[in-house]
C-alpha cells in the first residue's frame, strides 16, 4: 500500500510566520533591523499635533467624552487651564488668540458643554479672533440613536464658525488639526469648531504628525511701495482706517519707516460717538518727505483685510 503524501500544511510549518509587535524591531531584506515606532492613540497624536503647531496652553472643562485627549495632556509641553464653565473657557481661548499669532485653543464636553461655549465662538466670529473649539462627541458606533446629550454639531455652529469638522476616522486626527489650525488663521481669521467621538479618539494610529500648512500673509510689492510712498508724499492729512487684532510690536521689515503720526480711534454707541484719545497706534511713511498735518482722527471699521497686505501693521 502506497502510503499517503504528509500534507503540505504539516511541511509549511517549518517556517512560522513572523510576528510583528509595534514598537520591536522587524527584519529587513539586508538581515538588519528597523525600529517601528510604537503606536499612539488618536486622542494622544491629537495633542502631539497641537505642540508642533505651537500651542503652549489649552482652555478646558474636563469630560469624559474627550479622556483620552486629556490624558494626552498629562504632562505634555501643553499648558492645561481647567476652567469652571465652558463659556470662561471659550472666551479665555478667543483672549488667548487675540494676543497671540495662533489660534486660541478651547477643550469642552458634548450637549451643555457645547452649548455654554457658543457665546465665546460667537464673539471669536464677530472679532475675526483665530480659534480653535474641541467639541467632545458621543461613540460613533451610536450616532443617530438618540443618544445621552446627542446633539448635530454641524446644525449648531455652522453659521458661526469658519469650518466645522468631525474625526470620523482617527488616522486623519493630525491632519483634521493641522487644517483647523490653516482655516483659522488663512484670510480672514475665525474660530473653527473640531468635533472628536469618544470612541474614535481611543483607536490607535501611526505616530506620524501631519506637517503645518503654510499660511500665505499679506504683503505689497515694489509697485505697490512706490505708489504709497508717492501718495503719502503728496498728501497733507492721510487718513488710515485701521481695525481688528493681529497688530505687531514693530512695523515689518518692508515697510517704509521713519513717520511719528498717530491716529485716534473713534467707536458708535448707539447713537452717541466715544473718543478713545488713548488708544494710539504708529504710521510710518518714508523718511525725508514733508511732515504730515496734526492728526486725523479715524472711524475703527472692522474689515476682513483682505487687500493691502495686512497694513494693520502700519
Amino acid at each position: 500500500m502506497t502510503p499517503e503524501p504528509q500534507s503540505t500544511l504539516t511541511l509549511s510549518a517549518a517556517r512560522p510566520a513572523a510576528v510583528v509587535h509595534h514598537g520591536q524591531s522587524d527584519a529587513r531584506p539586508d538581515g538588519t533591523d528597523a525600529v517601528r515606532p510604537a503606536l499612539k492613540s488618536a486622542g494622544h497624536v491629537i495633542v502631539d499635533s497641537l505642540v508642533a503647531h505651537g500651542v503652549e496652553r489649552t482652555y478646558v472643562v474636563p469630560g469624559e467624552s474627550f479622556l483620552d485627549v486629556l490624558d494626552g495632556l498629562h504632562n505634555s509641553a501643553i499648558e492645561t487651564i481647567v476652567c469652571r464653565h465652558e463659556g470662561g473657557a471659550a472666551y479665555m481661548a478667543e483672549a488667548d488668540g487675540k494676543l497671540n499669532q495662533r489660534p486660541g485653543v478651547a477643550m469642552v464636553t458634548r450637549g451643555p458643554g457645547a452649548a455654554n461655549a457658543h457665546v465665546g465662538l460667537h464673539t471669536a466670529w464677530q472679532d475675526s479672533t483665530p480659534m480653535l473649539l474641541f467639541v467632545g462627541l458621543i461613540p460613533f458606533a451610536h450616532r443617530d440613536r438618540e443618544a445621552f446629550q446627542e446633539f448635530d454639531i454641524k446644525s449648531w455652529f455652522d453659521t458661526g464658525a469658519k469650518r466645522v469638522m468631525v474625526l470620523d476616522h482617527a488616522e486623519r486626527a493630525s491632519e483634521i488639526v493641522a487644517e483647523a489650525m490653516f482655516a483659522a488663521m488663512s484670510g480672514r481669521p475665525g474660530p473653527v469648531v473640531i468635533g472628536l467621538p469618544e470612541d474614535v479618539i481611543r483607536q490607535t494610529i501611526s505616530p506620524a504628525l501631519h506637517p503645518a500648512i503654510p499660511v500665505a500673509a499679506g504683503g505689497m510689492n515694489s509697485t505697490d511701495i512706490a505708489a504709497l510712498e508717492a501718495a503719502l508724499a503728496g498728501s497733507r492729512k492721510p487718513l488710515f482706517v485701521t481695525g481688528g487684532n493681529d497688530w505687531t510690536p514693530k512695523p515689518p521689515g518692508s515697510s517704509p519707516a521713519g513717520w511719528n503720526g498717530t491716529v485716534s480711534l473713534r467707536r458708535r454707541n448707539g447713537g452717541r460717538r466715544e473718543r478713545f484719545p488713548s488708544i494710539r497706534r504708529p504710521m510710518s511713511v518714508p523718511s525725508g518727505t514733508a511732515a504730515p498735518g496734526p492728526p486725523t482722527t479715524c472711524w475703527r471699521k472692522q474689515t476682513s483685510w483682505s487687500s493691502w497686505g495686512r497694513s494693520r501693521a502700519m
